[in-house]
């Protein structure tokens, strides 16, 4: 009992688990995993400085299960735990939602434990996966094609949740139960080899413990050496997040960023950057396709992938929430500019933030356009001049609308950054004799008004 304890407690130290002064809700069900991590918790918290509650949910799957709720309320009793009990009726929720049985199960199982929590003041909401579930966990993984992110398997410290039982096994558990007076409850479910998981456990782990018969403990090791391997890379992708800009559900990137990223990191910043648009990460065939898509690089095309929609202009991404199957994309802005020109022989008498004034015999051809990779613009007041993209940022333009900012220019120059900023070429002089000016304004709609 003593070294069992004590393993957990410096697992539960190293892995920064607990502090002095946490208090850690026992997510418990009445069955041998969750009554001993109940039992181990109880007995380290006097010395670990923390305390516990407890928190059992009925999920109105089987018919024992209100007794064994009343289990669980009886020893938390007989320890001095506090205990709530949670209704999670999972039945009725798949009668109106539809949903997997197992898939609907663990998310109402989590939101009830997560009120029980807020409502306890509890910090961290503790479960009893062990050793033997993780090796499970991998090899599930491993079955549906995972990489390191599923293959790391579930981690002893994962938001508010804690498994202080990641360092034990089945059978230890088994053994440190017998210095208890509790029967813990049995689940019949767990025996029937139906459920994917169910199938791993009774099947597929004893056929392996053939070949290797440490099977468990290898697939734990496997899943800790690459859980650190896994923090590394996300570490590298979020590191390329400063290159990102997001402005109102947006996010925009240089389009060279990711034909210059290592594959492994390209592949996280974009699951990254889905997460910021709103939609779910991309499986790992559109996943590679749309990082194909960005390498290649060719302007105005649109891809989407599981509710995130990439345009290509003027050798930037964007990314924006949509479909390009469902007709979800957002409006197009070039086509909502009109340059209007004017030549007096007099100079305009004002102009506002919408006018600009030219030498109309400096200047070529001057049309409406927008910007483009390798554009340079020479700033009134400066002497050089400068990277578009990066200046249209100095202007705070925003990074979604830059692409389709309007421009006056000719072939030799740009005179005019819409709105915002004018050149100091082809500008008025003394020797003028014909002046041209720009109105830039939206173009009206069908019914004769403006769309602004």
């Amino acid at each position: 009992m003593d070294a069992f304890l004590d393993r957990v407690r410096r697992f539960g130290r190293s892995r920064g688990l607990w502090q002095r002064g946490s208090c850690i809700l026992a997510a418990v069900s009445g069955g041998p995993d969750s009554l001993a991590l109940l039992l181990a918790l109880t007995a380290l918290a006097p010395e670990e400085g923390f305390t516990v509650a407890c928190c059992t949910v009925n999920h109105h799957l089987r018919e024992e299960a209100a007794e064994e709720a009343a289990f669980v309320e009886a020893v938390c009793a007989s320890l001095g735990v506090p205990c709530r009990t949670e209704q999670a009726d999972v039945p009725a929720w798949r009668a109106i939602h539809g949903g997997s049985e197992e898939t609907v199960a663990r998310e109402l199982r989590y939101e009830a434990l997560r009120r029980a929590a807020r409502e306890s003041g509890c910090d961290r909401i503790a479960v009893a996966h062990h050793r033997d579930d993780q090796a499970e966990t991998v090899l599930y993984h491993l079955l549906r094609g995972s990489g390191s992110t599923g293959l790391a398997g579930m981690r002893p410290l994962s938001g508010d949740l804690i498994r202080p039982f990641l360092c034990v096994s089945r059978s230890d558990i088994t053994e440190f139960l017998k210095n208890y007076p509790w029967e813990p409850r049995h689940d019949r479910t767990n025996d029937i080899p139906e459920a994917v998981r169910n199938r791993i456990r009774l099947l597929l782990m004893p056929e392996l413990a053939r070949y290797n018969p440490r099977i468990a403990e290898t697939l734990c090791r496997t899943a800790e050496i690459l859980a650190a391997e896994d923090d590394y890379m996300e570490a590298q992708a979020a590191a390329q997040e400063q290159y990102l800009h997001e402005e109102k559900g947006m996010v925009s990137a240089d389009g060279a960023l990711f034909r210059t990223l290592p594959e492994a990191v390209a592949r996280r910043l974009l699951r990254r950057i889905w997460t910021r648009c709103g939609g779910k990460a991309p499986d790992f065939e559109d996943t590679e396709r749309l990082l194909a898509f960005l390498r290649a690089g060719v302007h105005g095309k649109w891809m989407s992938a599981a509710g995130t929609a990439v345009r290509l202009q003027w050798g930037q991404a964007f990314f924006y929430p949509g479909s390009t199957r469902e007709g979800t994309l957002p409006p197009e802005e070039n086509a909502q500019w009109e340059l209007v020109q004017t030549v007096t022989d007099t100079p305009p008498e004002t102009t506002d933030g919408d006018s600009i004034v030219l030498d109309a015999d400096a200047v070529g051809t001057v049309q409406l356009r927008f910007p483009r990779a390798g554009d340079r613009f020479a700033p009134l007041g400066f002497s050089g001049t400068k990277r578009l993209f990066p200046y249209m940022n100095e202007l705070r333009i925003p990074a979604g609308a830059r692409p389709a900012w309007p421009l006056a220019a000719d072939d030799a120059h740009i005179y005019w950054i819409g709105r915002k900023k004018v050149s100091r070429y082809g500008r008025p002089s003394d020797r003028t004799r014909h002046f041209l000016l720009l109105t830039l304004r939206r173009k009206r709609n069908g019914n004769g008004t403006s769309d602004e």
